[in-house]
């Protein structure tokens, strides 16, 4: 597990976000295109994903399907059942995957998850997606300001 901790927006208003996908290109793309509004943390896998969830609080959490250890929607599943069994808030979950099919946008949302985005997306939309999850939390949302970039 990787974080970046580059500070280009006040730190006050930086989202916390958990990246896990199996292939190191997807990460470092998906910390690039966040590393002006958020502080990345990166998981190569479910159990990393699940382990990095337990031990740190993040805005929200962007999830592959298919990584080797244990599978995305597993991790979601695991994910969710600790945040309640500790009495944790609920944290988004967005689903980035090339898994687009109707069985596996239904089996992410059984597991907890959120949003499911295919790959390959563009930055406007996963800024959309994470934007409008946290419409309930204005202070945390920074990326209006960035929408257009």
């Amino acid at each position: 597990v990787q974080t970046t901790d580059e500070v280009t927006t006040d730190p006050v208003d930086r989202l916390r976000v958990l990246v896990a996908d199996d292939h190191p290109t997807n990460r470092r793309i998906v910390e690039m295109m966040l590393e002006s509004v958020a502080d990345v943390t990166t998981a190569e896998d479910g159990v990393e994903a699940v382990e990095a969830a337990g031990r740190e609080t993040f805005d929200v959490i962007l999830m592959d399907i298919q990584m080797p250890r244990m599978d995305g929607i597993t991790a979601v599943a695991r994910i969710r059942d600790a945040a309640r069994a500790a009495g944790r808030g609920h944290v988004p979950v967005i689903m980035l995957t090339a898994n687009t099919q109707p069985e596996h946008v239904e089996a992410a949302r059984l597991a907890g998850a959120d949003r499911h985005l295919g790959k390959p997306f563009t930055l406007a939309l996963l800024f959309n997606e994470i934007q409008a999850l946290l419409a309930d939390a204005p202070a945390r949302t920074p990326l209006g300001r960035h929408a257009n970039a």
